[in-house]
């Protein structure tokens, strides 16, 4: 078995070190909706099974024993009191070595719950092993400070964490022509400011006559880049300060949000340097077609993937034609509940050292990293090709970053987006990101999330129809800022439009004191 020398170096000869023998199969256990989801998702015709096999045979070169992935069926009867299917293969003694839960909750049958109180005695206490056998995980909780008392309880680490969470980010796209035309370096456009000041140097103010010319962007962009830099973030219909414990709700009419959003772009909006289309959904839609000179897009890894779509034509795709910029100057914040995946070893293993050995092999090796990016070939399935000059291309059905937010070893190979892969600035940027009180409070235990949504979402429903409304009005004004320079929408117009359209005072009181009880029972 390939582990460092450290570790060899302080075995001790009455230690029990039957693990680096042990040629037997280490035992994934997970669950999985269509397909796993621990990033981009992935479906079927995706053949997510052969990265499986690919990091098996990997492993078992690497360090001499294979590994075997097992789905637990989430069909399978719940009699648990714990309503967990975790729980049921644990507490029956069936055999496991490490969890890799899912993402995403399911509220509503809670099959796949994993974390709180009630689940610790299922899992082993990892704080006599990791220091020797899975150094990074430390490493991990000194990127991600704020998780410690998720995953460290009593001074006993009952989860490692090895990937990065999901946060915003907003990244701009420009046609390489373009940028050949200027002789411009996108990476001196890595503000809102510098993508003013390139546009005015194009255009010295004036419209541009073609609307391919312009910077296309959706109003949601745009809105949820004030909302952040404003240090608010939103759950449901409302908005929360950042660091507010009491997670007081506010809508927009009643903060600072309106007025920041038109302080940053009304300069756009007056010179017609913006423009959208409000039927179309998805930025990867517009970006495909090849004919906008710049998209400026929330950026996440799955838009690399919705891209990897249109990559038939080696030369006419949309990572050959365009280059990409994250930009600097907006807020990283962890924008999803469960953000932080919790990795397990269950008590039914019988080698912890083995399994946080391979974690560690996991995290860091350049072969795997490959697979966990890129994905697979294997005989005649392939997730990607190379180009001429060596450059990877993902193939259509493919499994590009489908392991980002459970493992984030990312490969160092050459990948398309003309010169730039935003990939590793993005991990950076996640240790830099804040984490909303509301989404911390909630991520330490699987049934606290289970309720808050269940109570949001009944409270939300007698007033769908006002929120409906709202929505709609605060979208057409964007869209009208952004397609109409002469429009004489301000701040207070704005705001005036929310307030009048009903009254939802009410429904504002409700969501505090739900949030308010749900926290009180948190602190229990």
């Amino acid at each position: 078995m390939e582990i460092s020398i450290t570790v060899k170096d302080n075995i001790t000869p009455e230690e029990n070190v039957s693990f680096l023998t042990d040629i037997t199969p280490l035992e994934i256990l997970y669950t999985k909706k269509g397909s796993a989801f621990w990033g981009n998702k992935v479906d079927t015709n995706d053949a997510m099974l052969i990265n499986f096999l690919n990091l098996s045979n990997l492993c078992k070169e690497k360090l001499g024993f294979p590994i075997k992935f097992t789905e637990i069926p989430t069909t399978q009867s719940l009699e648990s009191t714990k309503d967990s299917i975790y729980t049921l293969h644990i507490m029956a003694g069936l055999s496991g070595d490490l969890i890799f839960p899912e993402q995403s909750i399911d509220i509503h049958n809670k099959s796949n719950l994993h974390w709180g109180q009630q689940y610790l005695d299922l899992y082993m206490d990892l704080s006599p092993y990791l220091e020797r056998f899975c150094p990074e995980a430390i490493l991990n909780f000194e990127k991600y400070p704020q998780i410690k008392d998720n995953f460290i309880i009593d001074g006993k680490v009952y989860a490692i964490y090895t990937g990065m969470p999901s946060i915003t980010a907003l990244a701009l796209m420009v046609k390489n022509e373009l940028l050949e035309e200027t002789g411009v370096d996108i990476n001196t456009i890595k503000n809102v400011d510098a993508l003013y000041e390139f546009m005015d140097n194009l255009y010295q103010g004036n419209e541009p006559k073609d609307g391919f010319n312009k910077i296309w962007v959706s109003g949601g962009t745009l809105l949820h880049y004030a909302i952040c830099n404003s240090d608010y973030y939103d759950y449901g219909s409302s908005l929360f300060t950042m660091n507010d414990e009491k997670c007081t709700p506010y809508f927009l009419e009643d903060t600072e949000i309106i007025d920041y959003f038109l302080n940053k772009f009304n300069k756009f909006f007056i010179n017609g340097y913006f423009t959208t289309d409000s039927n179309t959904l998805y930025e990867n839609i517009i970006i495909q077609t090849g004919l906008q000179d710049m998209v400026l897009i929330s950026w996440s890894p799955h838009i690399t993937k919705a891209l990897s779509q249109y990559t038939d034509n080696e030369q006419d795709n949309p990572f050959h034609k365009y280059s990409i910029v994250l930009f600097d100057d907006m807020k990283p914040v962890i924008n999803q509940f469960n953000a932080f995946i919790h990795v397990m070893v269950p008590t039914t293993c019988t080698h912890p050292e083995k399994a946080l050995i391979f974690m560690q092999w996991l995290m860091t090796d350049k072969e795997a990293a490959d697979i966990l990016t890129f994905g697979s070939q294997l005989m005649n399935l392939q997730h990607y090709r190379f180009s001429e000059d060596g450059r990877i291309i993902p193939e259509k059905n493919n499994t590009i970053y489908a392991f980002c937010n459970l493992i984030a070893n990312f490969s160092d190979k050459a990948f398309l987006y003309g010169k730039y892969d935003v990939i590793h600035e993005y991990k950076e940027k996640t240790y830099q990101a804040a984490y909303p009180v509301l989404y911390r409070l909630i991520d330490s235990d699987n049934e606290r999330y289970v309720k808050l949504s269940t109570l949001i979402s009944s409270i939300t429903q007698p007033y769908n129809s006002l929120i409906t409304k709202r929505n709609r009005y605060l979208r057409n004004s964007i869209e009208e800022l952004l397609l109409n320079p002469n429009s004489n929408l301000d701040a207070m117009r704005i705001k005036q439009g929310l307030d009048e359209i009903g009254d939802l005072e009410d429904y504002k009181v409700i969501v505090a004191e739900t949030i308010k009880e749900a926290l009180k029972q948190l602190m229990k």
